[in-house]
């Protein structure tokens, strides 16, 4: 057969494929490329064919004899890879994968991750875009700038959206470091006052009408924190998420007045707990919000509070 051109070629093999007919192999002008019964075969030497397309390597495959499929030219191309162990079935990494404009890796690595890397990245960064796939609890974590995502996404860098539509919680907070009073443990639903002693931290209130009041530990009564804010391995860091704003619910002092929805919030006598604001004067700078939700004299319990620092 005369040999064709590589356009010819890959014409005839697509008109093959998606109409089917021909009942032998018909050899396209290179002996390891064949067309049998509407298959194609790339280096697929007398082997049974798994698909459509089938592309193979004439030898097992090694670090230095990948099969690999390109589209476009040298400076600007796609590219998948795959390089073997020597195992059946097996792919492994290869750090000497070399420059490529762009490139596609699908289950490079003993867990079948999936790895997404460009010039030249494999040896020498973390990528664009990697997906877990080792089994264990980190499995299908997703990581953009990074190979070691800790969280379902985890982005490495400046994230821009239009609207973020947060469903998990219902207030913005920040984290910090907390000190107790007394002895008190730290909860949930504890209001927090500034820590004179200890900069960028705070301490459970512990004074009626304090003016240092800062917010309320976030999670109490089932609403979680909705967005979380904080700097790593600085002040503004900690291991209490202190809701600034939205609806929290919070510990309230009942013993001197009852909560009906709509009463200003300050801070109390009690440790960490809030009451009802009686006196104007010396209300300014120490409001916590208003309460959502009632709460008779003398009950325990915890009320709904719409953060608003006054």
């Amino acid at each position: 057969m005369k040999r064709l051109n590589c356009l010819t070629m890959y014409a005839i093999a697509a008109i093959v494929l998606f109409c089917g007919g021909f009942a032998n192999a018909v050899e396209l002008g290179d002996p390891n490329v064949t067309v049998t019964d509407g298959n194609v075969s790339i280096t697929n030497t007398g082997g049974a064919f798994i698909s459509r397309l089938d592309v193979n390597s004439p030898t097992a495959l090694t670090g230095s004899t990948p099969i690999r499929m390109t589209v476009g030219h040298s400076g600007a191309r796609f590219f998948m890879q795959a390089y073997g162990s020597g195992a059946a079935g097996n792919l492994q990494n290869a750090a000497t994968l070399g420059a490529v404009a762009s490139r596609l890796l699908i289950g490079a690595d003993a867990g079948a991750s999936v790895m997404f890397y460009s010039n030249g990245q494999f040896a020498t960064g973390p990528g664009h875009l990697f997906i877990q796939g080792t089994p264990g609890a980190t499995m299908g974590f997703v990581g953009i700038g990074n190979n070691a995502p800790t969280t379902k996404l985890d982005v490495t860098g400046e994230v821009k959206m239009t609207v973020a539509n947060i469903t998990g919680g219902s207030d913005l907070a920040e984290k910090f470091e907390v000190r107790t009073v007394a002895n008190t443990k730290i909860e949930p639903g504890m209001v927090v006052c500034i820590d004179p002693d200890k900069p960028g931290q705070l301490m459970l209130s512990s004074k009626p009408y304090d003016k240092t009041v800062a917010g309320i530990i976030s999670g109490a009564g089932g609403l979680n924190t909705g967005m979380l804010m904080g700097q790593q391995n600085s002040l503004a860091d900690g291991a209490h998420p202190v809701a600034l704003s939205g609806r929290v619910y919070c510990m309230v002092d009942t013993e001197a007045d009852g909560i009906v929805p709509g009463d200003m919030l300050t801070t109390s006598s009690l440790p960490g707990h809030a009451m009802k604001m009686t006196d104007h004067a010396l209300a300014v700078g120490s409001v916590i919000g208003k309460a959502m939700t009632p709460l008779a004299k003398g009950e325990k319990g915890l009320v709904m509070v719409l953060v608003s620092l006054q």
